[in-house]
């Protein structure tokens, strides 16, 4: 039997290493126990061939994730900054193109 890895996170800082039985193997990738099909070729897989390389993706997968959040989180905190020298909602007025957005 050969099997696939993907470590995942579940609520708090809880890390699990989940193990996927591949039931056919395709000319152009795997399918899992799961019904997923992981294609050799993908850049991004769901599951791994090896455990190195599903830490490896789980990193990956992590750091885009926290600089996706980060990004968010400084938009709001702008839009909340914006928001506070208004007295109502008819204050605000919102910018004519997207490069004055990218300003607040």
């Amino acid at each position: 039997m050969t099997y696939w890895f993907r470590y995942e996170d579940i609520k708090g800082p809880k890390i699990f290493l989940a193990e996927y039985e591949v039931i056919k193997t395709t000319p152009r990738g795997v399918r899992l126990d799961n019904g997923r099909l992981v294609l050799f070729d993908s850049r991004k897989k769901w599951a791994s061939p090896t455990i190195e390389e599903a830490w490896l993706c789980f990193m990956a997968r992590k750091h885009s994730q926290l600089a996706h959040v980060t990004r968010y989180h400084r938009h709001c905190e702008a839009l909340m900054a914006a928001l506070t020298d208004c007295k109502s909602f008819e204050d605000f007025v919102a910018p004519e193109n997207e490069e004055e957005w990218e300003l607040i």
